[in-house]
């Protein structure tokens, strides 16, 4: 199974650098096409799409995530870093074992 990132070109950069593939979507480009695109590909298992690419998407990107079992769509912070009104990964783990 493949990993594919979504993300802005900034971030595709370092990503690439990683070693994995990126799609580049651009400020005027529909992000939710793009994810469905990617979403048919039954070779990939795994979608990384950056914070900010996700919101662009709004709830269709809530409806992908919660309507397929492959790929798996995670949510990545971009080169800026995660979006300020948004809790980390470690703050929501925090605050899961932390009940």
């Amino acid at each position: 199974m493949k990993i594919v990132a979504v993300t802005d070109p900034e971030t595709a950069l370092a990503l690439r650098l990683a070693g994995i593939e990126t799609v580049v979507v651009e400020k005027e480009e529909p992000v939710y096409s793009v994810l469905q695109k990617i979403a048919a590909n039954k070779e990939v298992g795994l979608v990384l799409v950056t914070e900010g690419l996700a919101d662009r998407a709004g709830t269709k990107f809530q409806e992908l995530v919660e309507k397929l079992t492959l790929p798996l769509f995670i949510k990545i912070p971009d080169t800026h870093g995660t979006l300020k009104k948004r809790r980390s990964s470690m703050e929501k783990m925090a605050a899961i074992l932390g009940r």
